[in-house]
């Protein structure tokens, strides 16, 4: 049993190695998609993580502000923590749009071999 599954990963990169240019291809396209779909979603947390550490820190200096100053400073610190969760969104949603057409193209690839 252990030889099988010892033998299992080489028989998976063999079969890797004989794909055709048309799969390599479709793999690249893939791969490119996850690639540029992931580095939006990295960019966008650490905008958003910027602007949380901002509202954090805005909050912070309200507890030091007069009533008036604290309620501006934590209505802005509110603000910023909610356009951080719509950048985080919104970058989902972009980063799912990037891997859909990605696999689109891949598959169109594949379909016309």
């Amino acid at each position: 049993m252990k030889k099988f599954l010892v033998a299992l990963p080489v028989l998976a990169l063999l079969a890797g190695c004989n794909q055709s240019p048309t799969e390599n291809k479709a793999d690249a396209i893939e791969a490119g998609a996850e690639a540029n779909a992931d580095m939006i979603e990295s960019n966008a947390e650490n905008m958003a993580d910027m602007a949380e550490t901002q509202a954090s820190n805005m909050s912070g200096m309200a507890d030091n502000a007069s009533v008036v100053g604290e309620n501006r400073m934590d209505a802005k610190a509110d603000m910023m923590n909610d356009k951080a969760d719509a950048m985080r969104s919104s970058a989902d949603n972009k980063a799912d749009a990037v891997r859909a057409a990605g696999d689109a193209k891949a598959d169109a690839v594949r379909e016309n071999k």
